[in-house]
């Protein structure tokens, strides 16, 4: 406690410790560890009892607690999350965040990362945790659905330490039981205990697409979808439109889902939503790193997704920041395949001008 107050610094809104609290904390340790250890003469020591069973069979002393040693820690982050001074520190981590978004403009504001300290240690492991402990789990139903329930401040910060490609927007989590679902990295007996909970809002098919999407599974999102494109053609038969083109009302796919899809390698969702009404040049979540779906998928060498796309008509002249075609991204990061794919849709990728600076990058990036 006291090493936590000292890390804190002039910065931090959590005031010095009293010194009661210095009492307490010195206090503490020593109450904690008197079962194992023994203080004498300014030194802490292990009793001989302890060291007898540590050189002897450790496996016995793990099968003594084996039973309930993960039900105790999720206990123990369940009341480490609720403590008032531990959500006013993650609310000042959101607040922080959400000030840096407004410069990034167009760019993807990047996920926080963890810089060693606890506090995110127990961010990351809450998920985990509660998939390990299905039958604790059932029990947190009404705090998980709870719209600003003390376990809030936990999955704003969960959110911001997620990938920006995955996560959904915030305003849309309206629960912690949804951030779980939408972020969490569940076990499917976990998943299906949260789903079955009596949310405010349960998801529909379209909300259960987006978010197989956003967890990369592709399996999922393929069902959603065709699910989806079967019930649009059901219903655009029902109202006689298949017979008037012009009267025809496409999909709306959200346009995230596509960046998405490529981001995660998903070529078999990718050619199915193109062939289904989704744009494949969609800018709607263009930014100065990613100016084109297109450009992604070489940037990250998805050359089946890059082939998919290039079927359905996408533009291969797209520059990042007016300067860097396709080839020099895919060739930078040494990505043949996609290098290939390119050249036998757009020969003129071979010009002069455009292959020497491909051919420059890829010696630079010894790619």
């Amino acid at each position: 406690m006291i090493l936590c107050y000292c890390k804190r610094g002039k910065q931090q809104t959590l005031a010095t410790p009293s010194h009661i609290d210095i009492q307490n904390a010195l206090f503490q340790p020593e109450t904690w560890l008197r079962g194992i250890a023994g203080f004498s003469h300014d030194r802490v020591y292990i009793r001989d009892d302890i060291w007898d069973l540590l050189e002897g069979n450790v496996n016995y002393i793990w099968n003594e607690v084996r039973a309930t040693a993960s039900e105790t820690i999720l206990q123990f982050l369940l009341g480490y999350l609720a403590a008032p001074e531990v959500q006013e520190h993650l609310e000042s981590i959101y607040l922080q965040y959400q000030s840096q978004v407004p410069s990034s403009k167009d760019n993807i504001t990047p996920p926080l990362v963890s810089d060693g300290r606890f506090l995110f240690y127990v961010v990351q492991a809450f998920p985990f945790q509660l998939s390990d402990n299905p039958d604790l789990l059932k029990t947190l139903e009404k705090k998980l659905i709870a719209p600003d329930g003390r376990l809030k401040p936990w999955a704003r910060v969960y959110w911001v330490m997620s990938n920006p490609f995955s996560r959904p927007k915030m305003g849309t989590l309206v629960s912690v039981c949804e951030t779980l679902l939408a972020l969490g990295n569940l076990s499917p007996s976990a998943l299906k205990i949260l789903e079955n909970f009596e949310r405010p809002n349960k998801l529909g098919k379209m909300d259960c697409f987006i978010q197989a999407v956003r967890i990369g599974d592709e399996d999922a999102a393929l069902a959603y979808a065709n699910q989806l494109i079967f019930a649009f053609e059901g219903q655009q038969k029902s109202n006689s439109d298949t017979e008037s083109p012009e009267r025809r009302v496409n999909i709306s796919w959200p346009s995230s889902v596509l960046w998405r899809a490529i981001w995660h390698n998903m070529d078999c969702l990718v050619n199915l939503l193109t062939e289904n009404d989704m744009h494949p040049d969609s800018v709607d979540n263009a930014s100065s790193f990613f100016p084109s779906p297109l450009y992604m998928a070489s940037r990250l060498g998805h050359h089946l997704v890059l082939k998919a796309l290039i079927n359905h008509g996408t533009k291969t002249d797209v520059l990042r920041t007016g300067r860097y075609c396709l080839l020099y991204t895919a060739a930078g990061n040494g990505h043949i395949d996609a290098i290939k794919a390119l050249v036998d849709e757009d020969g003129s990728l071979l010009e002069l001008q455009k292959l020497n600076k491909s051919l420059y990058i890829a010696s630079v990036m010894g790619s």
